[in-house]
């Protein structure tokens, strides 16, 4: 699959998974007709980041170097933008002051959780995507931390989706179930394409170990690549859903089938 698109990852509010979305849903998806990974650029200061995980190339920019980032989307085959909240301000005047510069990306991908105030900072983004022009062909709201009914959880933002004020398409598709996989990757410094490209037979590790720490090891280890492949097959269909191969018309008419 040839995928060469520049994607931007966002949201005002902090700490919504977009670096899940990032690293662990695109980067290792959106390759191009010769295999080779998209760039992710990584606008942020303070937040966590992608850098130094396995098998992740990242550039470090800020909100204020969007000349750089906008050279770059055309620059570049394959490109990721994930911009953290704390770069969100500079981001949006800079797209602000380079007028009509938002139609070189793709897409606009805004993670959220089901909590009020971030609930309420997704409509704000919406709303402020909006005016610079991007319609539902390039807007998916993914929603992350689902524990079961998507509709229910973010029953504010399903509501809304209706309304004249922020209507836009809630897909029940783009949904990342929680899942304490993030957790135990970040204590392994992994990512879950890197742990599933491990071909230990662990069950036989364990078995075989001579001390309790190296079982307890191993133990974790292997409990974290069955986790792994569950939370793949999860990320495998939210980016089947994103329609990133499709022309922009039609995954707009895809999705508002699906409404």
């Amino acid at each position: 699959m040839n995928i060469n698109k520049k994607v931007v990852v966002l949201n005002v509010s902090g700490n919504v998974g977009k670096t899940t979305i990032s690293a662990q849903l695109l980067y290792p998806r959106m390759l191009d007709i010769n295999g080779e990974l998209p760039t992710l650029v990584e606008v942020e200061t303070y937040n966590k980041s992608a850098a130094g995980l396995p098998g992740i190339t990242t550039i470090a920019k800020t909100g204020s170097q969007y000349r750089d980032v906008y050279e770059m989307a055309y620059e570049e085959k394959g490109l990721i933008v994930d911009v953290g909240a704390s770069n969100i301000v500079p981001f949006f005047e800079q797209l602000t002051t380079f007028k009509g510069s938002a139609h070189i990306f793709d897409k606009f991908i805004v993670p959220t959780t089901s909590g009020v105030k971030e609930m309420h900072d997704t409509l704000k983004t919406i709303q402020l995507l909006r005016a610079f022009g991007v319609g539902d062909d390039r807007l998916h709201v993914v929603y992350t931390r689902v524990h079961g009914d998507v509709v229910d959880e973010f029953k504010l933002l399903y509501n809304a989706s209706a309304t004249n004020e922020y209507q836009f398409v809630f897909d029940r598709n783009l949904c990342i179930y929680e899942t304490e996989l993030f957790k135990e990757l970040g204590e392994l410094g992994e990512t879950v394409a890197s742990l599933l490209a491990d071909t230990s037979d662990y069950p036989s590790l364990i078995h075989s170990a001579e001390n309790p720490q190296a079982k307890k090891r191993y133990v974790k280890r292997d409990m974290a690549l069955r986790m792994a492949s569950t939370v793949s097959d999860n990320l495998d269909s939210v980016f089947t859903h994103l329609n990133l191969s499709k022309p922009a018309h039609e995954a707009t008419a895809i999705k508002n089938s699906k409404k």
